[in-house]
Parts: structure tokens; C-alpha cells; sequence
């Protein structure tokens, strides 16, 4: 893809805004996707709604986040 080497930034968030790992985003496909143009910039997982507490959110979006990198290296 031309417009990879255009590509820095990463942002990521669940449609229920609470972060990965929360609903059912095929994130492994845009984590394929932003591979495939050999993104090497920064990522972020955005968390809107910090229910049930913002402790959880971030444990399980990092999670998340490994387990996705792990299952498509």
C-alpha cells in the first residue's frame, strides 16, 4: 500500500467505548492490515467508558492488545 509509509498513528477503541477486549472487534484484522504497510509508529487503545473501573479497562486492553500481536506474529 503507497499510503502506509503516511501511516503513525494507531488509534483503536471498542464500539461500546469501554476498550479491547470488552466486545467483539476484529481487531486482528486491522492489526493485519496496519503489518502488511510495516506500521512502526504508535498505537493507542482509547478507553471512553471507564465501567466497571478504569483499572480493568486498561488491564484488559493491554491484554488484548497482546494477545492479538502474539496470535498474528
Amino acid at each position: 500500500m503507497a499510503s502506509g509509509r503516511h501511516f503513525d498513528f494507531f488509534h483503536a477503541y471498542a464500539v461500546n467505548l469501554q476498550g479491547q477486549g470488552f466486545r467483539a472487534v476484529d481487531f486482528a484484522t486491522m492489526f493485519k492490515a496496519i503489518n502488511e504497510v510495516r506500521f512502526a509508529g504508535w498505537m493507542s487503545a482509547a478507553v471512553f467508558d471507564y465501567a466497571p473501573t478504569p483499572e480493568r479497562a486498561a488491564r484488559e486492553s493491554v491484554a488484548s492488545i497482546r494477545r492479538i500481536e502474539a496470535d498474528s506474529g
